[in-house]
């Protein structure tokens, strides 16, 4: 007798942006001997429809936000504040208790975060690189 195996409900990457973006860095030319301070907040959420033909949305935010500072007197401080969100849509036909009950799982959590993190580091960093700091110290994963 053959065994069936669950079907998997998998949500799908519909959309990534920035939201926020903000980076100030007025030292007098660029250093890699800065020290680096980052804190990131990581939120995961449902969104219901608000039409009965629209799909129910897992919202993934990120923000990141931290300073930079030279190690010699001259150096000043760099700030930066950057927040993204990443929305992936659930196939039609389920139940916003079903997807609840997905979404409280740390598994399911860990996947969608783990398709919208690199990007979001990604963007920081090259915004990063491009105001003059070494930004080889963040983090690539999780």
């Amino acid at each position: 007798m053959a065994t069936v195996e669950p079907v998997e409900i998998r949500p799908k990457l519909s959309a990534f942006r920035v939201e926020f973006f903000q980076l100030e860095n007025r030292s007098e030319g660029a250093s890699s001997d800065w020290t680096l301070n980052l804190e990131q907040t990581i939120e995961v959420g449902l969104g219901a429809p608000k039409v009965s033909d629209a799909p129910y949305q897992a919202v993934v935010k990120i923000k990141f936000v931290g300073d930079a500072y030279g190690n010699s007197a001259k150096e000043r401080t760099a700030k930066f504040h950057g927040e993204y969100m990443a929305r992936f849509n659930y196939p039609m036909g389920y139940t916003q208790d079903e997807i609840s009950a997905l979404l409280m799982q740390e598994s399911n959590q860990y996947r969608l975060v783990a398709q919208a993190f690199p990007l979001a580091i990604s963007h920081f960093r090259r915004e990063m690189l491009a105001s003059g700091l070494d930004s080889k110290d963040l983090p690539m994963g999780i």
